[in-house]
């Protein structure tokens, strides 16, 4: 007589059949997962390479102006801006800070960019921001002094006041600390007009 139920053959095809179908949605889900992760590094790297770009272009563009001295600490720096404005040939002067904005709930730092018309009257133009970066580990702003020996080296220190040093510092050293992955990039802007 033949009991209901499954045979153990069939037992041992339907869970092989059950395990194939388990790895393999597991294999694509975490192939899916990895092809993400990879992509939000690259963006992420992406917009690195996109604000050093834009931080280089505008502190070679900067310039020695006893009204706006350039002002650097470690987490922010200040400086004179010059633009050609499109509609005119008239130049326009600007006050541009790079300031580190950090978020305590999730204990990363920013970068935000914020510019502002330089004008005998403040209240004749309001201020623009803009986040720059996204939230980074670490940013950190280092200022460069050429030594007075002979071997002309770059001595770093982390402040600097146009006012107080008489010129413009020699170079910018910008360094960002992400999360993920683990990786630390350093840029080192050298601007024409420094102590040289």
């Amino acid at each position: 007589m033949k009991r209901p139920g499954f045979t153990f053959i069939e037992i041992i095809v339907s869970i092989t059949i059950f395990t194939v179908i388990i790895v393999s949605v597991y294999s694509v889900f975490y192939m899916g997962i990895k092809t993400w992760r990879r992509n939000q590094e690259e963006r992420s790297l992406q917009k690195v390479r996109m604000a050093f770009l834009k931080i280089e272009k505008e502190l070679k563009r900067t310039f020695f102006f006893s009204m706006i001295p350039f002002k650097g600490t470690s987490k922010a720096i200040l400086f004179p801006l010059s633009v050609s404005d499109l509609d005119s040939d008239a130049e326009r002067l600007y006050v541009v800070t790079y300031a580190i904005d950090r978020d305590d709930y999730v204990g990363l730092e920013g970068l935000e960019r914020k510019e502002l018309v330089f004008s005998e009257d403040p209240g004749d133009f309001e201020e623009k921001k803009k986040n720059l970066l996204p939230l980074m580990k670490e940013i950190r702003f280092e200022y460069a002094r050429i030594s007075g020996d002979l071997s002309k080296t770059f001595a770093w220190q982390d402040e600097w006041d146009s006012a107080v040093e008489g010129s413009l510092p020699s170079g910018v050293r910008i360094s960002l600390e992400v999360d993920t992955p683990q990786e630390v990039y350093n840029k080192v802007v050298l601007l024409e007009q420094g102590d040289f």
